[in-house]
């Protein structure tokens, strides 16, 4: 029994808290995807249609700006923007209840979505540099795994108050899971600090490209990928 944990726990302290960050910041997805549109057709009073529109419009602005939001982890700095970016994403589903129209509701998913773009790049930046190339892949596969733990529990307790189906349990999901990023925020504020080289060119303000923007082979799939994960509109 011991060898079968000692099997499926990460071996470092590094390791273990990026999987506990992976679960809790995954568990806001899915709450969002289970819950999001009963929560805005039985409490805001919005429609099918108008959901659907305002997901639209919000993965729209989200791919617009998915190059100038990947590239502020150069800017502010992978952990520092995870950080806050988490923090945000903690109060905008803290200020989930207070919408109150289809304007309110566009403007609130096209902010989440590009935050958690922002958190997400930033994230993805951060587990890549803090270990070292014989680790990566290892310790990124946890921290997938970990995700998905945090998908099926916020996915459950989504389902669970749906099931119960009362205003208060259904308004009860969003304050759970902003809870929740509120010490996903605090934990990412304790994990080591990283120091990114970034160029920049000579007697400017301004970042060189990236070598990936010139790499075609990975730029074209990527894009597409990312048309693709806009359904999601996260």
């Amino acid at each position: 029994m011991l060898r079968f944990f000692r099997g499926i726990i990460p071996a470092t302290k590094l390791e273990r808290d990026l999987a506990l960050q992976s679960v809790l910041s995954a568990f806001a997805t899915g709450s969002f995807l289970t819950g999001t549109a009963v929560f805005f057709t039985q409490i805001v009073g919005l429609t099918g249609a108008q959901i659907g529109l305002g997901m639209s419009a919000a993965a729209c602005v989200t791919l617009a700006l998915s190059i100038p939001l990947g590239r502020l982890s150069d800017r502010v700095g992978a952990k520092r923007l995870w950080m806050i970016s988490a923090f945000i994403e903690a109060m905008l589903y803290l200020a989930r209840p207070l919408a109150s129209g289809f304007v309110t509701f566009v403007l609130l998913l096209a902010v989440l979505a590009c935050v958690e773009t922002a958190s997400r790049s930033a994230r993805n930046v951060y587990r890549i540099e803090v270990f070292p190339r014989d680790k990566r892949v290892a310790a990124m596969a946890y921290q997938r795994a970990a995700r998905n733990v945090g998908y099926t529990l916020g996915a459950g307790t989504a389902g669970v108050a749906l099931g119960i189906g009362t205003r208060e349990a259904i308004i009860a999901v969003p304050l759970i899971t902003a809870g929740l990023l509120v010490i996903n925020a605090v934990m990412i504020s304790f994990l080591p600090a990283l120091t990114r080289k970034v160029e920049v060119a000579v007697g400017t303000d301004v970042h060189v490209t990236p070598a990936a923007l010139k790499n075609k082979g990975f730029l074209v799939p990527a894009m597409c990928n990312g048309v693709l994960s806009s359904n999601q509109c996260c």
